[in-house]
């Protein structure tokens, strides 16, 4: 059996926990745009390459799910390292709870 993540998944509670934290720790109102530097994107990009496609046309006979997993693992961390360049060590708390709160958290036990 293939250890399948749900990048997609995983790539928007990235977004909208930083997108939380932002708001909340600088009292951002929800009708201004928040700037996310390009490093999130370019992760994210970089974890979809690790994608073995999806639905029918996925191929997992080449599919690497633990440098998939890892490339997860490096996006929620880049993700917090921007809250933190944002909106400062309050806000990656803030970030971290709310990333527990949307996540399932049985996906981030070490891999093995």
């Amino acid at each position: 059996m293939v250890q399948k993540f749900n990048q997609v998944g995983v790539a928007c509670v990235c977004a909208d926990s930083m997108n939380t934290a932002i708001r909340q720790t600088l009292n951002i109102s929800k009708d201004t745009m928040i700037n996310i530097p390009d490093q999130w994107f370019e992760t994210n990009r970089e974890c979809a390459k690790l994608l073995p496609w999806w639905g029918d046309k996925a191929d997992y006979n080449d599919y690497d799910a633990k440098a998939h997993y890892d490339s997860l693992v490096i996006l929620r961390q880049v993700s917090a390292d921007i809250v933190e360049e944002i909106a400062g060590k309050k806000a990656v708390d803030v970030y971290w709870a709310e990333t527990e709160r949307r996540t399932n958290k049985n996906i981030w036990i070490e891999y093995k």
